[in-house]
């Protein structure tokens, strides 16, 4: 290969490795503000019905529409937790999500302001992240997102997955 090539893999194998960080990111800042229990209530929740939005997304061909957290809009995108069949959460986020009436192509490579869906910790065993590479990201309403896309494996970015569904707002961070 030459050192152009060698070049231009790197420098793109580099900028998937700062989206998977983004994700991580915005799924700690999820987790440090969005997920507080009421401590007035000694009951454990049932799960999937205490938090505010919904999703229900088609991974690989398993469906999954039991959130883990409320689905929160921040400054970066949209985060939210979704559960497994075993109960397992893994995070998702749509980073950079188009304006109201939009549909977003999803590229693996081009801008970095570019639309973005990751996913991380799951639902894919044995795969710890999963970055979207084509398809589309459109926003229907203010809170409101369809997918129809791929995920591949952040890693190798040779495995795909598709993703199909429907994300709904439940909270908007106001400053």
């Amino acid at each position: 290969m030459n050192q152009h090539i060698i070049n231009t893999l790197i420098k793109f194998k580099m900028m998937k490795n700062l989206k998977v960080l983004v994700m991580l990111f915005l799924a700690a800042a999820m987790l440090s503000t969005g997920c507080k229990k009421d401590d007035d209530d000694p009951t454990d929740p049932t799960p999937g019905t205490n938090f505010k939005g919904s999703a229900s997304l088609t991974i690989d061909g398993t469906t999954y529409s039991t959130l883990n957290s409320d689905v929160a809009e921040i400054d970066e995108g949209v985060v939210f937790l979704l559960e497994d069949a075993d109960g397992v959460a893994f995070t998702i986020s749509l980073v950079n999500v188009p304006a109201v009436g939009v549909t977003a192509t999803l590229e693996l490579s081009g801008d970095e302001d570019l639309p973005v869906i990751l996913c991380a910790n799951g639902p894919i065993p044995n795969v710890i992240a999963l970055i979207s590479g084509a398809g589309t990201l459109k926003r229907t309403s203010d809170k409101n997102y369809e997918i129809d896309a791929i995920l591949y494996d952040g890693m190798n970015f040779t495995d795909e997955y598709p993703i199909v569904g429907t994300v709904t707002v439940g909270v908007v961070e106001t400053k």
